[in-house]
């Protein structure tokens, strides 16, 4: 099943409920307290930052031409068919090429330091009928993820003005 993560920046309070519930989808144990617990500490696959002190949701885009797939020396991320854009952890070098091509510097290197992960859209999840964890997580409406055809992230524009 496709679809598309929809992000509203104008209504993202920073709270980071996205993370930690992206955090503990791609824990092995699935659970906050044990995941806390696992060798290797879970990492989300999402990062609220600041921007002229709007908080702002960052996740994949999944590039239609994605520059981190062109660069990866151990070809470990690839274009599906279907528009995602994923990393192959059992393939991945950890050599953070991938994290330099990309214009948002989305890869992230995992909890244990080896590998590079990504947003996978929660394709298990989603498969299931059920919506990515990060977008389950957000109370304010700021995620959002509408099944469909087009598998790519989108994001509303906000307008800065300068004060005075």
């Amino acid at each position: 099943m496709k679809g598309t993560i929809l992000v509203d920046i104008e209504k993202c309070v920073a709270c980071k409920r996205c993370e930690l519930n992206c955090a503990i989808e791609h824990s092995r144990s699935k659970d906050l307290v044990e995941a806390i617990r696992e060798p290797a500490p879970p990492k989300g696959r999402i990062i609220v930052k600041e921007h002229n002190a709007v908080p702002t949701p960052l996740l994949c885009f999944h590039c239609e031409k994605p520059n981190c797939a062109l660069v990866c020396p151990a070809n470990a991320i690839t274009k599906l068919e279907s528009g995602e854009v994923l990393l192959d952890e059992s393939l991945c070098v950890g050599c953070g090429a991938c994290r330099i091509a990309c214009p948002l510097g989305m890869p992230e290197m995992r909890g244990d330091g080896r590998v590079m992960v990504t947003c996978d859209t929660c394709m298990p999840r989603v498969a299931d009928g059920l919506k990515p964890a990060c977008v389950s997580a957000c109370r304010t409406g700021a995620l959002t993820y509408e099944f469909g055809d087009a598998k790519k992230v989108k994001v509303k524009a906000v307008s800065f003005q300068k004060a005075g």
